[in-house]
């Protein structure tokens, strides 16, 4: 488990230095959305 966690942490930060700033916070802000949406549709269940 942790060793995805240091795998989606190297692979964001490598996506971050080479993408615009805006276009990376755009991606983040629906990815979080999604999770949380995820999340909350598995605690409904």
């Amino acid at each position: 488990m942790a060793a995805a966690g240091l795998i989606a942490l190297a692979v964001g930060m490598i996506f971050r230095d080479r993408i615009d700033n805006q276009t990376y916070r755009g991606w983040l802000r629906r990815v979080l959305f999604l999770l949380s949406l995820l999340l909350i549709v598995q605690y409904l269940m």
